[in-house]
């Protein structure tokens, strides 16, 4: 995938008539040929970088991202009004990035999969050099950690400031999550960080959630309904995440 639409949303509730919107968005919308992942889920964390945010919708495209952005605004704007009783005074907050950097392990085994995004706001004076470093740091506490499925990062697109950036790290399950919070060799890396961040940590925001929380399925449709299948519609699923352990 290389875009993603990430919106973080302040719900006073997540009740099940406001989580039917999310399901219904885009139900009906027709693009031909596009291939995309989607994801929406409640906050899972006790690390409290979330900054009141407590739900997000993801979407991960390939192709012409303006063009899609183009295609779904009228269903967005939709959406909104429907949660506009939901939300806390409209607070959204809107994440657009085509990763630079997409690692996998597949050799990590994927049990209930946890989702960590982080975005981080660099000073407008912090160079480039630093910031390549940090993300260096990042990566090598993906090549060194345990449970890690996936890392990636990229620049803001929607954003003023061209030093502002994102990265997620996918995780085989909350153990896994958790035991990355509080190891040393990421305090050690978050302590190089911060002061490199427009505000310091008071910037961060982090957000995780579960990916099997909805079908996280990749899917190709031609000429047919987004979201919504008709018999006759053929279905490529690429990627079906494997069903969690029962404990």
């Amino acid at each position: 995938m290389n875009y993603h639409f990430i919106k973080l949303f302040s719900l006073k509730e997540c009740s099940k008539s406001v989580i039917t919107h999310f399901n219904d968005f885009l139900k009906s919308k027709k693009i031909d040929n596009v291939t995309y992942l989607i994801e929406h889920g409640a906050y899972q964390s006790s690390e409290g970088r979330n900054k009141g945010y407590n739900y997000l919708l993801k979407i991960s495209i390939e192709g012409d991202a303006a063009k899609f952005k183009t295609e779904i605004e009228n269903e967005y704007i939709e959406l909104l009004e429907q949660l506009k009783p939901s939300l806390n005074e409209e607070d959204v907050f809107s994440i657009e990035y085509e990763p630079s950097t997409q690692l996998t392990n597949q050799s990590v085994p994927i049990q209930s999969p946890i989702n960590h995004v982080v975005f981080l706001p660099f000073k407008d004076t912090c160079k480039s050099v630093e910031i390549n470093k940090s993300f260096k740091l990042l990566t090598n506490l993906f090549n060194e950690l345990p449970g890690i499925s996936s890392f990636g990062y990229g620049k803001c697109q929607d954003s003023i400031s061209d030093k502002n950036f994102v990265f997620e790290m996918n995780f085989s399950d909350e153990a896994n999550r958790d035991n990355y919070l509080t190891d040393k060799q990421h305090v050690e890396v978050a302590h190089r960080i911060i002061p490199l961040l427009e505000k310091g940590a008071d910037s961060i925001i982090a957000f995780d959630y579960f990916t099997s929380m909805t079908p996280k399925k990749l899917f190709t449709l031609s000429n047919s309904s987004f979201f919504t299948l008709k018999p006759e519609d053929k279905v490529v699923e690429n990627n079906p995440l494997p069903k969690p352990a029962n404990n």
